[in-house]
């Protein structure tokens, strides 16, 4: 990586820190301006507001676990700290599993995101099928893989609770 990235830094005739740089912008401006342009909130800009927040632990995890970008280039792109990025990834995750509409808003982003990286969904039906499994009780579950493998005999389906079943 380090070879590639002087190698580039010697076409641009820029300082290898420069280029960097230039990389690291011309890579995280368009995600930070895709959530720029659907939500009107610059994640660069400091602030509080719980919109805003959300937002920035959104796009520093992508950028962080999707783009493998370093926490000091992600912080040096918002204006903030490494340890800042390192919190928001962490407040992530608790956010993603607690929150309905933070993960909602999350899942709309990555799926953006994604777009932007060409990724196309090669399996849409087994993400709406998992989908729907967080929304049905145990029993409904139960019913659901009776219908999918074609069992015969339910009571093959061990039921625990009556509790929502998750992935």
């Amino acid at each position: 990586m380090h070879e590639i990235i002087k190698k580039i830094s010697d076409i641009y005739s820029d300082s290898e820190e420069q280029t960097r740089q230039k990389m690291t912008v011309r890579i995280l401006s368009s995600y930070s301006d895709t959530i720029l342009d659907e939500e009107g909130i610059d994640v660069r800009t400091p602030g509080r507001q719980r919109e805003k927040s959300d937002l920035v632990k959104i796009f520093c995890h992508y950028a962080r676990y999707t783009l493998k970008f370093s926490t000091s280039r992600i912080a040096w792109y918002i204006n903030r700290h490494h340890a800042t990025i390192l919190n928001a990834c962490i407040k992530y995750e608790y956010h993603f599993l607690n929150d309905q509409l933070f993960r909602e808003k999350a899942e709309f982003f990555k799926t953006r995101f994604k777009n932007i990286d060409g990724y196309i969904n090669e399996e849409p039906n087994k993400a709406k099928l998992l989908q729907l499994c967080k929304c049905v009780s145990e029993e409904k579950a139960k019913k659901l893989l009776k219908i999918i493998y074609g069992y015969e005999n339910i009571s093959e389906i061990e039921v625990k609770s009556e509790v929502i079943a998750h992935e």
